[in-house]
């Protein structure tokens, strides 16, 4: 509760403190800039807003805890004033927004690739002559057509072929070789780092237990400490006990034989006045 009160006496003094330097800051600079200065009057709009945000907290903290009255009720008009003119201000010179210019249009158009077309058979192989032909259209049906030899049809197929077949096929052996050596180097270095920290733990837990070992050490014995003080404190405990019954029945004595000779004074002296 005590906390609470002084949360809300800092809060009230906190708020009497803003709201002066809003009024001030309100009233006393000037808002109608010129165009030439619109972003730092848009800047200095949203700082008061946020400090009426602020004050706007602290009231609602100290009617809580105080309740409504007619200062607080005052101290919200005020605000509301503000915060209606701040805005108003905020909305004339707020800066337009730009959008930045999109990437897209200033990309390259992708070309693509000349492909070699391929070359037809009937291109790449040569066409037999035009005599055997005639011979086969005027000789009689029962001769037989003439077929090219074996040979030729073989040394025409690799025709088909691009020529560069062989340095593509070498090429991809190469980088193919590559990525395969690269990744043995990488899962050697890997395998190496894996064995370097399986080390590095094991030495690690051999050093925790070590020092849990001594940390348990020393923990028995102060453990055997305390109980060893333990022990005396009650044994003086007792000592003490038995001492300050002595000591308070021997005050006692000593009381009451100082009042047994001062009582047996006073009669004498009162037999003595009176005989």
């Amino acid at each position: 509760m005590v906390t609470t009160t002084e949360q809300a006496r800092h809060d009230e003094i906190n708020l009497s403190r803003l709201l002066r330097r809003l009024e001030k800051s309100v009233t006393e600079e000037s808002w109608d800039t010129p165009s030439d200065s619109t972003q730092a009057t848009w800047l200095k709009s949203e700082e008061n807003l946020q400090k009426v945000k602020f004050a706007k907290k602290l009231l609602r903290n100290v009617e809580a805890s105080q309740g409504s009255s007619d200062k607080n009720s005052e101290i919200r008009k005020s605000l509301n004033r503000m915060e209606t003119f701040l805005k108003s201000v905020n909305e004339r010179t707020k800066p337009p927004t730009q959008r930045p210019k999109p990437i897209l249009p200033t990309l390259p158009v992708p070309v693509e690739p000349s492909q070699p077309e391929p070359s037809s058979p009937d291109q790449d192989t040569e066409l037999p002559s035009e005599s055997p032909e005639t011979d086969n259209l005027l000789g009689s049906p029962a001769d037989p057509i003439p077929i090219a030899p074996g040979p030729s049809l073989v040394s025409s197929m690799p025709t088909l072929i691009p020529p560069s077949m062989p340095s593509a096929a070498s090429k991809s052996t190469a980088i193919a070789t590559g990525t395969l050596q690269h990744s043995n180097a990488l899962q050697e270095e890997l395998s190496n780092q894996l064995a370097q920290m399986s080390a590095q733990l094991r030495r690690n837990a051999i050093h925790f237990s070590e020092s849990l070992a001594k940390d348990a050490a020393v923990l028995e014995g102060a453990k055997e400490k305390l109980e060893s003080n333990y022990d005396v404190m009650t044994k003086n405990k007792d000592r003490l006990k038995e001492h300050s019954s002595k000591s308070s029945s021997t005050t006692w004595l000593v009381v009451s034989s100082i009042v047994l000779v001062t009582v047996l004074f006073a009669i004498m002296v009162f037999l003595i006045r009176f005989t």
